[in-house]
């Protein structure tokens, strides 16, 4: 009797606050219960296409060069919605993003041939910091408020992408039978957003958002350390390079999923 008796006081407790976090006791909730929302925090998983230009390498299983390289991170942003009329309201937010990815892979001499012969190891971190603006229109539909809106975003951010290749060849004690790529890129970068997204917002607060963004990233400097060693040649050929002024646009498209709070 005891433990039915607990039971139903647990079950009672989450009905009742997960029924007050979706406001099902009131279907149509007046405007005046989304008052008093103006602050806002999100935090999202960030999708990224960052394009890069190694050091031209081409090898027996990879060759490397110009890349665009799919990242996965996290963003964050705080700021203030402002009402202008109606539904209509503009927001101010200042965040950032950190996208960090590592991937391997291995190339065999054959499918039936346990035998490594290569290995590519990719190492990309990218991050910055931005400030942006937006323009929506919330309309209500029962217990959300359902916001399309653009965003237009200005910040600067750095990337230090990194390529190891290795090919042991068919003869590891053969120094001509095997290739090598080892490079290190660090860039900075200033970069300008422009993005279509839509927000769900509660009565209670909670909000999740979904965005598309297309990304100019102008690239300010760059720095290579690294060396490659083509098969057939017995030294190693330096790549390291320093630009300090480089004028260099490149396009990307990005993608977010996220969840916030206003208060």
């Amino acid at each position: 009797m005891k433990k039915i008796l607990f039971m139903t006081l647990v079950f009672g407790f989450f009905g009742s606050s997960y029924g007050s976090v979706l406001d099902f006791k009131d279907v149509n909730l007046s405007e005046a219960s989304f008052e008093g929302q103006d602050w806002i925090f999100q935090i999202g998983a960030e999708y990224l296409e960052y394009p890069v230009d190694f050091p031209k390498f081409v090898g027996d299983y990879e060759s490397i060069g110009e890349e665009k390289k799919s990242t996965w991170g996290l963003g964050l942003a705080f700021g203030r919605e402002f009402k202008i009329v109606g539904g209509l309201s503009s927001t101010i937010l200042i965040g950032g993003f950190y996208n960090k990815t590592v991937s391997e892979s291995v190339g065999e001499a054959a499918e039936d041939i346990d035998l490594e012969l290569s290995t590519l190891r990719e190492d990309f971190a990218i991050g910055g910091g931005e400030a942006s603006i937006s323009l929506g229109y919330a309309y209500q539909s029962g217990t959300l408020k359902i916001k399309p809106f653009v965003q237009f975003a200005a910040g600067s951010g750095n990337g230090i992408v990194e390529m190891e290749y290795i090919n042991r060849g068919i003869d590891p004690n053969d120094p001509d039978d095997n290739e090598a790529y080892d490079v290190k890129v660090s860039e900075e970068f200033a970069y300008a957003k422009a993005t279509l997204g839509i927000e769900f917002i509660s009565s209670t607060g909670y909000l999740s958002y979904f965005k598309l963004t297309n990304t100019n990233i102008a690239k300010s400097s760059r720095e290579v350390v690294g060396e490659s060693k083509a098969k057939g040649e017995s030294e190693e050929v330096d790549l390291s390079q320093d630009k300090d002024e480089i004028d260099e646009t490149v396009s990307s498209f990005s993608g977010s999923i996220g969840l916030g709070v206003m208060f």
